[in-house]
């Protein structure tokens, strides 16, 4: 394909190799500057790692190629390095702004205001040659002064967050009835979860078989995969276009509200989608609890019990594998200590999403100041005033 002026190409490869040191003299080094010097680049933008996921150490960058012999601009390019955070929708949509206005008409450099790309002088790259990222310090003084301008306005703004915290934490802080167990020597009824489908009093669906490349960070249906069940990726920062999902995997369906989403590998967990229409993505499998069964079970209390005890876990050095899910043992409740259970659940949940609210802003004041310090728009006081 021939790239033109209205026409672009994206490039997909290692990061050593698109945005990495190269030796000065090699020819891959010449080719490299030669692609550069000719405005063909757009932008080079250096990704998180294990991205590949049969290789997840390995590093890839993204060059975006066009023409741009006729730009007022030509002889700079645009370098991003988002290396060191998660491909969220939002940095992708920030990636996406950062590019698409990069060049275009109107654009002023000292006027526009940008994420994640910092424009740098294509001689300075190749005259020496040298590694194609950057950190994010802008590139000029009312660029540094907006971009302190805003670290301010967000630790301001979390700093008011955790005094709100903190006013409020003993009525947010709700009551906990752990008062409601007590001492017991009873010996609770079991039955495996290969029992309880078999004779319709929970459904077990197959998670979804999806393509790589048609999850993205912009889709409608979220991807609840074994990352996402197990805790590693947050919910929704995987998605599948609407259309695309119709399209291409028409025996699939949605997962509902309240669904409880099991995964056995790499090692057993559950979580429970209260929001649904999202996509169980393989190896993961829902366990849905019939109308009739709700007396029995509720989301909660099934993704509770199913591995609490341990067993399905694989000892170190065993030859045998773990329990498998349809052999997994789940104790059968009284509808009076279902109900009492699940109440006790709810109110650790609201605990535990007030302390997790304190948490995150902590982790982002975290990420701000030592992020400020280290590119010089932020400054310490004595904080005496």
């Amino acid at each position: 394909m021939r790239v033109t002026t209205d026409r672009f190409a994206v490039v997909l490869g290692p990061s050593a190799a698109l945005a990495g040191d190269l030796p000065q003299f090699s020819a891959a080094a010449r080719a490299r500057a030669d692609l550069l010097k000719g405005d063909m680049v757009e932008a080079i933008i250096k990704l998180p790692g294990g991205l590949v996921p049969f290789r997840p150490g390995y590093e890839t960058a993204l060059w975006v190629l066009t023409q741009a012999r006729g730009s007022r601009w030509r002889g700079r390019i645009l370098l991003a390095d988002v290396s060191d955070r998660p491909l969220t929708a939002a940095v992708v949509r920030d990636l996406a702004e950062d590019v698409v206005t990069w060049r275009r008409d109107g654009y002023v450099p000292a006027a526009h205001r940008r994420v994640f790309g910092v424009q740098v002088e294509v001689s300075s790259l190749v005259d020496p040659p040298r590694p194609l990222f950057t950190g994010r310090k802008p590139v000029s003084v009312r660029g540094r002064k907006a971009d302190a301008d805003e670290q301010i306005t967000l630790v301001t703004g979390y700093g008011a967050d955790l005094d709100q915290l903190g006013a409020t934490a003993t009525a947010a802080r709700g009551h906990v009835a752990t008062e409601m167990l007590t001492s017991s020597d009873r010996h609770p009824a079991t039955e495996s979860v290969g029992a309880l489908v078999r004779r319709g009093r929970l459904v077990m669906r197959k998670g979804t078989r999806l393509t790589p490349a048609d999850v993205d960070a912009s889709g409608k249906h979220v991807v609840l995969g074994a990352n996402e069940v197990l805790g590693y990726r947050r919910p929704g920062e995987r998605r599948v276009d609407f259309e695309v999902f119709a399209s291409r995997y028409p025996s699939a369906r949605l997962t509902e509200p309240g669904d409880v989403l099991v995964t056995m590998k790499p090692h057993p967990g559950a979580m429970v989608d209260w929001d649904g229409y999202a996509i169980a993505e393989f190896p993961v499998r829902i366990l849905r609890i019939p109308a009739t069964e709700t007396e029995q079970f509720t989301s909660r209390v099934l993704g509770a019990l199913l591995f609490s005890d341990g067993s399905a876990v694989r000892a170190e050095g065993a030859i045998r594998a773990g329990r498998l899910l349809e052999d997994q043992r789940v104790i059968l409740l009284s509808p009076a200590e279902v109900q009492a259970f699940d109440a006790l659940l709810a109110s650790l949940d609201e605990r535990r999403a007030v302390a997790q609210r304190e948490i995150d802003v902590l982790d982002e004041l975290r990420r701000i100041a030592t992020g400020g310090l280290i590119d010089g728009t932020l400054a310490l006081t004595s904080g005496d005033g």
